[in-house]
């Protein structure tokens, strides 16, 4: 049970898969017992892709398209500074290529996922945020995605 724990640790550091499900082809809900656990995988194995099945969904599409997704543009905007940045500054960013992603907003979408933007407090500063290589990755997988998706 320790060495299952020391890697799900390990794989949250890697930091996407709080955010995994911006990727996701299939989805399976996994509340219930292991014999219906057992009979999903079976289903996605062996099923019809058109035939619907309880808890299983096939062919997830992004919940919302680059433009609309506020942590795809406010990383976008670190990565393109290349620097940390604070809220303010993002919110400015943000809004010369569309909506500004308001910086109270920034800063509550930037909190939630530490692996992806690195935040930076200090008392002679306002909080800053720095995209990290995982948020860069995060960019490439979410490019790729929308690419995908966008063809179908």
């Amino acid at each position: 049970m320790q060495n299952f724990r020391a890697l799900d640790k390990d794989q949250w550091r890697f930091g996407l898969l709080r955010v995994a499900e911006d990727f996701a082809d299939i989805r399976v809900v996994n509340e219930g017992t292991l014999e219906e656990y057992w009979q999903q995988i079976d289903y996605l194995l062996t099923a019809d892709e058109k035939t619907p099945f309880h808890g299983v969904s096939r062919r997830v599409n992004p919940r919302h398209g680059l433009s609309d997704n506020q942590l795809y543009r406010c990383l976008y905007v670190l990565q393109w500074a290349g620097r940390p940045l604070s809220c303010d500054e993002i919110q400015k960013e943000t809004a010369k290529s569309g909506q500004a992603i308001l910086h109270n907003n920034a800063n509550k979408v930037l909190k939630r996922v530490p692996e992806l933007a690195k935040r930076y407090e200090s008392p002679e500063q306002r909080i800053r945020y720095d995209i990290t290589n995982a948020g860069r990755a995060y960019i490439r997988y979410m490019r790729a995605r929308f690419e995908i998706s966008s063809e179908t």
